[in-house]
């Protein structure tokens, strides 16, 4: 693997990522921006998008994408003061820790089987 820094259509720099796994680092970014929005609703509910974006130093576009993601997922709703947390929403946040638990382990298995 190289040290050189790539970067994708938006500037965003990919330091030493192949085109292999190039793909899963954007999704691991994905995922993070979904779950600290997730987090700052529940933290902050109801919570504006505006205020939400602030707060996180996201776009108002980025902020709105993930909204829709989560609000999609079942895992926020919309009232009239903001972004609320559902009945969903706890057992999602165990539920992809366990994930991300599971997903460390498959990759230091890859990583092994690399590396033998």
């Amino acid at each position: 693997m190289t040290n050189d820094h790539k970067k994708d259509a938006k500037g965003k720099s990919y330091k030493g990522k192949n085109s292999i796994t190039k793909g899963i680092y954007r999704e691991i970014e994905i995922l993070d921006r979904h779950i600290k929005v997730l987090k700052e609703v529940i933290e902050n509910e109801p919570i504006g998008i505006k205020k939400l974006a602030k707060n996180l130093g996201l776009s108002f576009y980025m902020t709105r994408y993930s909204l829709s993601v989560l609000e999609k997922k079942g895992l926020i709703k919309p009232s009239p003061a903001g972004a609320i947390t559902t009945e969903k929403t706890k057992i999602f946040m165990q539920e992809v820790s366990e994930d991300l638990d599971n997903v460390i382990k498959e990759i230091r298995s890859i990583r092994k089987d690399l590396c033998q």
